[in-house]
């Protein structure tokens, strides 16, 4: 209750501060007052509105404060939406894949975009049965364009250092590091879990070659950058059309010179908990429909590449290798520790506890299988029982 008032009284002031900045802003964007200011709820991290006039054009805005949103004792800096802001832009040239940024106030803390009004999360739309293949595919040629723009062995050096110094985000890759690389995988406070699953939890936490494939994860996700990566790139981080099916990227504010199979290990997770819920719930044409989403995002970044510096052998090779204990730590992060996924969470309880379960297994399976390829993490996927 407190935090929840709290949050409501700095919204108070940001929603008063939003409206001054607007009214000096509104014929640039194409706002008519008088404006509605609603606020938009579903981030942890920053207050976001919907701006809208009475002849139906409307923005999107993000206010990023020094902290938290959800938990505000726990400080990041307000400076993140300065580079939230390069990311749009750069996913918006190279791809189109992200919303327009339409006025760049991050100096004085505004960010005003496009309002993809006409869009939902892609979330949304696993949550409700909807698996659109296509969907995977275009998400993985944004990746690639990011990717092939900004790779550090196909530009100067001048270049790279310029874009390693624009995308240095130390707060959020810390944030990154200790909830996805660390908290989950031994005790700590921000854990949350069925107490159902506490013997799962505690064979996890007590595989030393188990912790021992994390720690090397995470030292790939602190030292191996190539190229810039969005950072977060789970099914809510995903916008698609309602009625064309495009996509576009957003909160884009984790973006980081980083390894570019980081991306799209998140993004495969997403499948992966949409998988375990139609299993669970007896839906095998979607279940099916999950896994060629799945098989169709590796051809569909490596084919963007093909002809690039990037399409050596190797490279692709190694990128691929990393894939899968990056989705494992994913995987077990999302049952184990907080951020739950909607996927799973929406379930009834026993199936959701039947579902954690599997998610849990495939996890640990991807981190210690000796799984090398997507085809054949998605291979023993389909082949593992509920």
């Amino acid at each position: 209750p407190v935090e929840f008032v709290g949050n409501f009284r700095v919204m108070t002031e940001f929603t008063a501060q939003l409206q001054e900045y607007l009214a000096i802003h509104a014929s640039d964007l194409g706002l008519e007052p008088p404006m509605q200011f609603d606020a938009v709820s579903g981030g942890n991290l920053n207050f976001v509105w919907r701006v809208s006039d009475s002849r139906g054009s409307s923005v999107f805005v993000k206010r990023a404060p020094p902290y938290v949103r959800v938990v505000p004792d726990f400080a990041l800096p307000a400076e993140r939406l300065q580079l939230e802001a390069r990311m749009l832009d750069l996913l918006c040239n190279v791809s189109g894949a992200a919303p327009k940024v339409l006025l760049d106030g991050t100096q004085e803390g505004w960010l005003v975009m496009q309002d993809l009004r006409d869009f939902e999360l892609l979330q949304e739309q696993l949550v409700s049965g909807k698996v659109d293949v296509q969907v995977a595919r275009d998400v993985a040629l944004a990746c690639a364009r990011v990717v092939s723009t900004t790779f550090g062995g196909s530009i100067a050096p001048s270049a790279k250092y310029d874009l390693m110094e624009q995308f240095s985000n130390p707060a959020l890759v810390e944030l990154t590091s200790n909830f996805v690389f660390t908290f989950p995988f031994s005790e700590h406070p921000t854990n949350s879990f069925p107490a159902d699953l506490q013997g799962e939890v505690d064979s996890l936490w007590a595989s030393s070659e188990l912790q021992q494939a994390v720690e090397s994860a995470k030292s790939v996700f602190l030292g191996a950058g190539a190229a810039v990566v969005h950072g977060d790139l789970h099914a809510g981080s995903i916008m698609v059309d309602r009625k064309t099916g495009s996509v576009k990227i957003i909160d884009c504010e984790f973006g980081f010179w980083g390894p570019p199979a980081f991306d799209i290990g998140m993004f495969l997770a997403g499948y992966v908990f949409a998988h375990a819920r139609y299993v669970v719930l007896g839906d095998s044409g979607n279940a099916a429909a999950s896994l060629e989403a799945m098989e169709a995002i590796w051809p569909a970044f490596t084919q963007a590449l093909s002809g690039s510096v990037i399409a050596t052998e190797g490279f692709l090779a190694e990128v691929q290798a990393q894939v899968c204990p990056f989705l494992g730590c994913e995987l077990i992060r999302r049952v184990v520790g907080t951020a739950h996924r909607v996927e799973l969470e929406s379930l009834p309880a026993t199936q959701r506890v039947k579902a954690q379960k599997f998610v849990l297994a495939v996890g640990s399976r991807a981190l210690l299988g000796g799984v090398v390829s997507i085809d054949d993490f998605v291979a023993r996927l389909a082949s593992t029982p509920m």
